[in-house]
């Protein structure tokens, strides 16, 4: 039963079906077995193909959890953290997830992790057990750790680099920083910024822009300069308008235009950004109280 509510749920060789997959996970939930117990409960929580109900999908989620189903007692726990269909109780929080996370699962690890405090070594030995498990939010936390608390630069690379290659951009921006900022690795940071600019990133695009704007590890270039700030800018990026704004104010390497500087300057400005907020002062675009935040 709790299979073929999966496959209504994912429209594997069926049709999808929210209503039929929720029938069937309840079925399953009646005849005990414990996934579609946690299924039925996720169902109730979310919504999806029945009325959301928290107080019965706190029920789900126990009855699972009692039986041993770990992701059920992750769940349980979450409940319990947040008072979620049931009062908040960080206690009975932290027990299911200590029994969750005895049972390997990665995101019960992360979150008893935070159960204690940084030097704790219990929260170091969580948080590595759920990267080491895959856990993606542990390995950038873990990077964070070692960037920030325990001063190691290499092995903050070393988890963010392994949160990066599982997709997390913030990551790479984060490898490209250290090698930048902290290891004065400009070269390594410049290969960071480059393949996460021609993945789509408008940060890494703006950082890749003053690396051509200075002649940080490449040859001095301001023409490269203002295209990658053009990339970053036309996506949003208060900086990148700020400085592209600036090479139109000044006419280097586009046509010089107040009107156009003056409509970057507002877009960053309206973003909060305080060097285009003083921009529009200094040229007198127009007056302060005129820059609407």
């Amino acid at each position: 039963m709790n299979d073929t509510g999966f496959a209504y749920s994912q429209g594997v060789g069926i049709t999808q079906d929210d209503e039929l997959a929720t029938y069937w996970y309840r079925k399953g939930a009646e005849s005990g077995d414990d996934v579609a117990q946690k299924n039925y409960g996720l169902r109730l929580f979310n919504g999806l193909g029945i009325k959301r109900d928290l107080v019965k999908a706190v029920n789900m989620f126990r009855l699972a959890a009692e039986y041993g189903n770990s992701d059920a007692q992750n769940n349980l726990a979450n409940r319990y953290r947040r008072g979620e269909g049931i009062p908040k109780n960080l206690k009975k929080a932290k027990y299911w997830y200590e029994k969750s996370a005895s049972q390997n699962n990665k995101y019960a690890q992360a979150s008893l992790a935070h159960f204690y405090k940084k030097g704790n070594p219990k929260y170091l030995s969580l948080l590595t057990k759920a990267a080491l498990n895959g856990d993606i939010n542990s390995m950038f936390n873990l990077g964070l750790y070692y960037k920030n608390d325990s001063n190691s630069p290499q092995n903050a690379i070393k988890w963010f680099m392994k949160a990066s290659n599982n997709g997390d951009i913030e990551s790479g921006l984060m490898v490209a920083k250290i090698f930048e900022h902290t290891l004065g690795d400009n070269k390594s940071a410049y290969l960071w910024y480059q393949k996460l600019a021609l993945a789509g990133n408008i940060e890494a695009m703006y950082s890749l822009g003053v690396f051509f704007n200075k002649g940080r590890y490449v040859t001095k270039d301001l023409c490269k300069a203002v295209q990658w700030y053009e990339m970053s800018a036309l996506k949003g990026f208060a900086p990148a308008q700020h400085n592209l704004a600036n090479r139109y104010a000044s006419g280097e390497c586009v046509p010089q235009s107040d009107q156009k500087a003056q409509e970057l300057y507002n877009a960053a400005a309206k973003k909060g950004f305080k060097l285009s907020i003083n921009a529009l002062k200094k040229y007198n675009f127009l007056s302060s109280a005129e820059v609407k935040l």
